[in-house]
């Protein structure tokens, strides 16, 4: 909400949109690759070309407050919606690592295609995969296989949670 993340050549940087105050620079070693913020916007994870890390930014402190190591170079990230998964492409590859952002844990890798719409954390927690023509859906903590759409992966999914009919006017 209140800040606005920009990569620069040096880092990450972030401006305060409601005083147009500049924050203290977090410098990195090499150019960032990815970046992405936590639903909150209390952390921002970020991965240089360097290294085979994940930097977890305080945006309080505006300084790196953890490590998380990573099995190899990421080349992407995306985030569970309600906070509680990260998403991280390996680069060239078609797998992903899953984190736990409770815990900074990685959790293990999947095989799955890197699309627009896919993979994705949904309400419940299942991550969606794209997996040759088909979805799979597996248990965010387990990573154990829950369900498979058969020729799921032709179609554009988008994920959303549902709250029901509305009652209609009279």
């Amino acid at each position: 909400g209140e800040r606005l993340y920009l990569i620069v050549d040096s880092g990450l940087v972030s401006l305060n949109t409601r005083t147009l105050h500049w924050n203290p620079p977090v410098h990195f070693r090499a150019p960032i690759v990815a970046a992405v913020a936590t639903p909150s916007g209390d952390r921002v994870f970020v991965v240089d070309a360097s290294s085979h890390t994940l930097s977890v930014v305080d945006r309080y402190r505006d300084a790196i407050a953890a490590h998380i190591t990573l099995p190899g170079q990421a080349s992407a990230l995306r985030f569970d919606p309600l906070g509680r998964y990260l998403l991280v492409r390996e680069q060239g590859r078609d797998s992903a690592w899953v984190v736990a952002i409770g815990t900074y844990r990685v959790l293990g890798a999947v095989a799955t295609a890197w699309r627009p719409d896919l993979p994705f954390v949904g309400p419940d927690g299942a991550i969606a995969l794209a997996q040759g023509n088909d979805v799979s859906f597996i248990d965010g903590e387990t990573l154990r296989p829950a369900n498979r759409v058969r020729n799921g992966a032709a179609d554009y999914w988008f994920p959303f949670h549902w709250n029901g009919f509305r009652p209609r006017q009279s």
